[in-house]
């Protein structure tokens, strides 16, 4: 089974933060997209309730009746709710980051990257104090995806003594069998912990994602990921 994954089309405002109809550019980038996608067999299209996500998932498959019909609009599939702060244009949302950081006193220095994550992982949770536990895990997955970290920082969850031992049979068992890291045939279950990092996240449900920072993307240079199952077997 193969999964497409598609951007919406440019939409009518620079704010991201709102939303709007897909801009003509949009519409046309839908238009070019509904042709590339008459080289792969589609069988169903999902896409969230956003007028743009839903404008450009029907500009791309028009003329094709029975996907249409069978459209699965999913609000789960919309980015993050940004809580108070949905619908406001980008620059009240600076304005209301940048009376933080000056309440705070964080412009009186530069902190390090792991503090600056501190820092937006407090910001958010004032504004939306109800989904503090899923800012964590993003911003956790971000800095990973990112740095290759020599020690966990202080704003990631906690995880348990069990879960440890999870991680420690994981790199183990990859000593002898690699399932995963096959290009690592070389090192021991040590050295492969430390060049790489297996994390548990807990959003929408438990699994564990390793990051890989000897296969990174070489246009962004982000860490590989794959997600492994939970619990570990």
């Amino acid at each position: 089974m193969n999964i497409y994954l598609i951007r919406h089309g440019r939409q009518s405002s620079s704010d991201c933060n709102v939303n709007v109809d897909l801009a003509p550019e949009g519409e046309r980038q839908a238009a070019l997209l509904g042709q590339r996608m008459k080289l792969y067999p589609v069988d169903i299209v999902y896409c969230s309730d956003l007028i743009r996500a839903e404008q450009t998932a029907k500009i791309a498959f028009s003329g094709q009746e029975k996907l249409l019909d069978n459209l699965q609009i999913r609000p789960a599939l919309a980015e993050v709710d940004f809580g108070e702060l949905t619908g406001q244009p980008d620059a009240v949302v600076k304005r209301f980051y940048a009376d933080y950081y000056q309440e705070q006193g964080y412009f009186t220095n530069s902190p390090a990257r792991a503090y600056r994550y501190q820092i937006l992982l407090e910001f958010a949770a004032m504004k939306d104090p109800a989904n503090r536990e899923i800012y964590r895990e993003l911003l956790t997955y971000d800095m990973y995806l990112r740095e290759n970290l020599k020690s966990r920082p202080a704003f990631a969850a906690e995880i348990t003594e069990e879960e440890k031992q999870d991680i420690r049979r994981f790199y183990q068992t990859e000593e002898h069998e690699r399932h995963y890291l096959s290009a690592y045939d070389q090192y021991d279950w040590k050295q492969l912990s430390r060049m790489t990092h297996l994390e548990l996240f807990r959003y929408p449900e438990p699994h564990y994602v390793l990051f890989d920072y000897q296969e990174r993307n070489p246009l962004n240079y982000e860490a590989k990921v794959q997600v492994i199952g939970y619990p570990i077997l």
